[in-house]
């Protein structure tokens, strides 16, 4: 997904394949995030919330599947996302308890 603020960024021209075979889903997390307060998405709605963004990603990009990390932190519910690689798997570590902050991964 790209946000083009000023609306001068030529998709076409972009060569997406080479960049996620440099980088991959390291490359797609740091670059793909949504912040959000508490109060723009409840706790109790945020699962909702990843599964409507789940289905529009694989709307618009041909039906991948994708991994989105959901934390929260002060106040905040911080969205990543890229796609699901079956050969990459999670792009976190399997054991989510060793992260200082409450993480649930939806793919």
């Amino acid at each position: 997904m790209i946000f083009d603020e000023n609306g001068t960024l030529n998709e076409e021209r972009m060569n997406f394949d080479r960049i996620l075979k440099i980088v991959g889903a390291g490359y797609e997390v740091s670059s793909n995030e949504l912040r959000f307060s508490e109060k723009e998405i409840p706790r109790n709605q945020i699962l909702y919330f990843v599964d409507c963004l789940n289905l529009e990603l694989s709307r618009k990009y041909g039906e991948r599947k994708f991994g989105i990390i959901i934390s929260l932190y002060d106040g905040s519910v911080d969205l990543r996302f890229h796609t699901y690689r079956e050969k990459e798997g999670l792009w976190l570590d399997n054991n989510l308890d060793k992260y200082d902050v409450p993480i649930l991964y939806s793919v």
